[in-house]
């Protein structure tokens, strides 16, 4: 895990197009860093949420063919939430949003999220896939879940998770994962698995 000081470097970095450096636009202030003496940057919400219709769809089954991925996309419904308006997320509601920066991590680099203490504390969990890989360049999906008792407000803009980067031995390759270059949430397919096609045949 990097330190304030190696972080706020690598952000530099990136703020001027170094290769090497931690790209996050709109970039933070690389002097909070420094001063915080934190590992990690905080990333805000963005604009886009997408819940999934409850009465339209009886069961997700991710082993199953592209049929029943179709399914699921219609499924899905979009929400544009303009800064200054408002989601309610009642209790053990699910959507998927997105992170207002779009960040680039270098081939050095990969990166864990995890949300805020302050809303975690209030039954919001934000995410349950915490890895970003080397080389990942859009908006991170975010998985947020209202596991308390109390409808929870949340907003575009607000400051909403964090990511702690750190160090990859090697760094020669970089992911070209399908979450790559998106800008709002993503359902996504689950990847061909060929071994669990054998073992249920």
């Amino acid at each position: 895990m990097l330190n304030s000081s190696e972080l706020a470097k690598k952000i530099s970095l990136g703020k001027n197009a170094d290769e090497n450096g931690l790209s996050i636009i709109p970039a933070p202030q690389v002097t909070d860093i420094e001063e915080s003496g934190e590992s990690s940057v905080t990333l805000r919400l963005g604009r886009w949420l997408v819940a999934l219709r409850q009465s339209s769809q009886t069961f997700f089954d991710v082993a199953d063919d592209k049929v029943e991925l179709r399914a699921e996309a219609r499924a899905a419904k979009f929400y544009f939430i303009q800064f200054g308006n408002k989601y309610v997320l009642h209790p053990n509601r699910f959507v998927l949003g997105s992170t207002l920066e779009w960040i680039k991590l270098p081939a050095t680099l990969g990166a864990y999220i995890t949300g805020k203490s302050t809303w975690a504390r209030r039954g919001l969990i934000i995410e349950t896939a915490a890895g970003i890989h080397p080389g990942f360049s859009g908006c991170l999906t975010l998985e947020l879940t209202n596991v308390g008792e109390v409808p929870i407000i949340i907003r575009s803009g607000m400051k909403i998770c964090q990511i702690f980067p750190h160090n990859v031995s090697g760094g020669e390759y970089k992911s070209h994962g399908p979450l790559t270059g998106r800008r709002r949430p993503y359902l996504g397919a689950p990847s061909d698995d060929p071994l669990y096609r054998s073992l249920a045949a």
